[in-house]
């Protein structure tokens, strides 16, 4: 374009001269007619006065024509041109690097301080039902395949309404019985249901019987050392159902527990001799079904 004028630019600058000799033809043909009456023949005044009609109707015509090419100018001329796309900044070049720095020497990592005692279970991170237990169950029932188990909770205290008080992973000695409640679904009569208890990753108590609880609600089970208490350790709570594993539970028990005081007696009091204690000891496994 002349000038380096856009089309837009073009079209405007046509369409204000067009207005201009439409405005110039306006004052013309004004004049001509205001001087036609006092012309002293009567043709020329005919022939002033039509020639003033004329300017105003060609001022008209322009002022239209004026219009047309500012609306429509810009589609005519793409038709007849080919518009050139206008020129877009993009990057060249994009900086990437090329070079890593890696550390040639691998620093030996420093010795962190830990707890002197501190537990961790052993227990196989695929949990199964040890053989000896599996030899104890009564129900050949197959598990409901949509039976589900929720996350085990755990607590010094339940309410009666089966709610833990205080649930925690981490308690305080001395304490003598822990529950542990969770949510069950899909649960069919009948099934096998097996609760294992590890104590630093080694088997301390199980409960293995079938279930009458009901297809869905909430489920206790507690282990309780009274009178003795909980020694410090890591425990954790393995549910099985038909063999199957469903979940898996940890807690951890901080603090030494309470020594017993003796209580001097003025009469001579024989002493029972010592009886070890075996490992598993599953008479004191509290049931693991809710109340009805």
């Amino acid at each position: 374009m002349p000038g380096n004028l856009s089309v837009e630019q073009l079209l405007l600058l046509v369409a204000g001269i067009l207005v201009g000799i439409a405005v110039l033809a306006v004052l013309a043909g004004a004049l001509l007619l205001r001087r036609a009456p006092r012309q002293p023949f009567f043709l020329i005044r005919q022939q002033t006065a039509a020639t003033g009609w004329r300017l105003l109707a060609a001022a008209f015509g322009i002022l239209l024509l004026a219009g047309t090419v500012r609306l429509f100018g810009a589609p005519v001329i793409f038709q007849v041109v080919t518009p050139t796309p206008s020129i877009t900044f993009t990057p060249s070049t994009t900086l990437t690097p090329t070079i890593t720095f890696t550390p040639s020497r691998t620093l030996r990592p420093t010795i962190t301080l830990t707890a002197s005692k501190t537990f961790t279970p052993t227990s196989s991170p695929t949990p199964f039902v040890p053989f000896n237990i599996q030899q104890s169950f009564t129900s050949n029932v197959p598990p409901n395949p949509n039976l589900l188990v929720g996350a085990l909770i755990f607590a010094k205290s339940i309410t009666p309404d089966l709610q833990p008080v205080t649930p925690g992973t981490s308690f305080q000695n001395p304490i003598q019985k822990i529950y542990v409640v969770y949510p069950y679904k899909n649960v069919n009569d009948g099934v096998e249901w097996t609760i294992i208890w590890y104590k630093n990753g080694e088997l301390f108590g199980w409960n293995s019987k079938p279930w009458y609880g009901g297809p869905e609600g909430i489920g206790v089970s507690s282990w309780s050392m009274a009178p003795e208490y909980f020694p410090h350790a890591a425990y954790e709570v393995q549910i099985f159902v038909g063999g199957e594993w469903k979940q898996s539970g940890l807690f951890w028990i901080t603090g030494d527990p309470p020594v017993p005081t003796s209580t001097l007696t003025p009469s001579i009091t024989r002493q029972p001799s010592q009886t070890e204690t075996p490992t598993v000891r599953k008479s004191e496994v509290e049931t693991p079904f809710p109340t009805p």
